[in-house]
């Protein structure tokens, strides 16, 4: 039984990692839109559009479509969060199998730890985005 867990664990992680990757190229996330109105800004305006979604900051009407665009590129990357998952899966079956408190099992813990934090804070931001989407609808402006 020792000796099935780390396997399935491992096996787990890869379909995880894999699928999420393979999902976003079949539903089409992972290409660029260069026609959006986010293509032509600079990655420190996208920047600030983002912590202004994050915050709820009033909004300037000519600042709108882009701020959508963001906010739905925000909302379109949460399957971001699996591949790491599925890596962390993967580095998880060798550790159950021999979890001696050597460095192998704490640097499994501080990356199951790192990327809970990482996930969390892309979960969040989603969250945050799709809430922005809801309240700045398009037929709004």
């Amino acid at each position: 039984m020792t000796g099935v867990i780390p396997v399935l664990l491992m096996a787990l992680g890869l379909v995880v990692g894999l699928g999420a990757i393979g999902y976003a190229a079949a539903t089409g996330r992972l290409r660029t839109e260069p026609d959006s109105p986010a293509g032509d800004r600079t990655a420190e305006e996208c920047r600030a559009a983002l912590r202004r979604i994050r915050r709820a900051d009033a909004v300037d009407p000519a600042d709108l479509p882009f701020l959508r665009e963001v906010a739905r590129r925000v909302v379109r990357q949460r399957w971001r969060v699996l591949p790491p998952v599925g890596v962390v899966l993967i580095a998880l079956g060798p550790a159950v199998r021999d979890p001696r408190p050597a460095a192998g099992f704490g640097f499994v813990l501080a990356a199951v730890l790192l990327i809970g934090a990482g996930a969390a804070f892309i979960l969040r931001d989603a969250h945050r985005a799709a809430a922005f989407l809801r309240q700045h609808s398009a037929d709004e402006g």
